[in-house]
């Protein structure tokens, strides 16, 4: 799928926290721990829907790759939130996006390097946060919007329609987020996920009219080691080319 393709396809779809962002640690599938104190209940809509039915338990995962490209490329389309999560959103809890006039890049800050690549592998995880934002950091949702894994695969989180949980505070407010899966303090991000990044934000860029200087990470909002300072030094590099 050429470019202009992949950017037409999301153009249609996107219309229908210290060490790690929001105090997520990862250590496997059911080690926990938090690094930060739970933030108080996302303030809750005046007049919420019901709760949507819960995602089946097995659904077939698309493939998005061409395997038969020369050059690898990132698909520019994001994995549907419904191929991973297991739980629908607390829609009490959620609030409306409204139009967006920023966008802020977080990375995963688990105190171990994440080495994940494989789609059920990047699905654990996911579910893991969601569950840590939801549970225990009293969220709607998984804070993010976007996630985008070590193999430089985007996938779905917090629906666009809704006001994330990723900043902290009024920070959120019309503030799209993206997190990388690692800790950039300790890892680099990988090619794909720099190229990702690159390319998706340039797109969700376009679409929203966001200037670079719209464009942030997550320490340039409030006091935190997010992104990590590797990916920091790439978005220093990225925003000149946006």
């Amino acid at each position: 799928m050429s470019g202009i393709d992949r950017r037409t396809f999301l153009f249609l779809g996107l219309g229908s926290v210290l060490g790690g962002c929001m105090g997520t640690y990862w250590h496997g599938a059911d080690e926990v721990e938090m690094n930060s104190p739970a933030p108080r209940t996302e303030e809750a809509a005046p007049a919420a829907p019901a709760e949507t039915p819960a995602a089946p338990a097995e659904m077939s995962m698309p493939i998005y790759e061409d395997e038969g490209a020369s050059a690898w490329w990132p698909d520019l389309r994001p994995i549907p939130r419904e191929c991973w999560a297991v739980h629908p959103p607390r829609l009490a809890r959620l609030r409306p996006m409204g139009r967006i006039t920023r966008l802020t890049i977080h990375h995963e800050g688990s105190p171990q390097p994440n080495t994940a690549e494989r789609t059920a592998e990047v699905a654990a995880c996911l579910r893991l946060i969601a569950k840590i934002h939801v549970d225990q950091n009293l969220a709607g949702d998984i804070g993010y919007h976007y996630v985008i894994d070590r193999a430089g695969r985007i996938w779905e989180g917090r629906k666009l329609e809704y006001t994330g949980a990723h900043a902290g505070g009024d920070a959120n407010d019309n503030n799209l987020g993206v997190m990388l899966l690692g800790n950039f303090d300790l890892q680099e991000p990988t090619e794909r996920q720099k190229i990702c990044l690159r390319a998706f934000v340039k797109l969700l860029s376009d679409r929203f009219g966001l200037g670079p200087r719209a464009i942030l990470t997550h320490r340039e909002l409030k006091p935190t080691r997010c992104p990590g300072d590797r990916l920091q030094e790439y978005v220093n590099r990225m925003r000149r080319t946006i």
